[in-house]
């Protein structure tokens, strides 16, 4: 009985182990950042892409439309007050 609660810790440290690994690769960890990393990235884009082009991306046109409706809507939360 003992071998078998050894065994089951060591498969549950394994596993753990591998979890913990995927997480941290840097191929994948954008699949598993939290909602704030998430907020973070976004903003740091955008002033990429300001510093950039001088001008905020277009929610409209262009392969950055995911960055200018992000923009509008912290505009809209900034201005009711959303969030603080």
């Amino acid at each position: 009985m003992l071998y078998f609660i050894f065994y089951i810790f060591i498969i549950i440290f394994i596993i753990h182990k591998k979890w913990t690994d995927l997480i941290n690769d840097e191929k994948y960890k954008k699949y598993f950042m939290t909602n704030e990393e998430n907020w973070h990235d976004s903003l740091n884009e955008v002033k990429k892409y300001i510093d950039e082009y001088n001008k905020k991306p277009s929610e409209h046109i262009g392969d950055k439309k995911t960055l200018g409706r992000w923009i509008k809507t912290q505009i809209s939360n900034y201005k009711n007050k959303i969030n603080e």
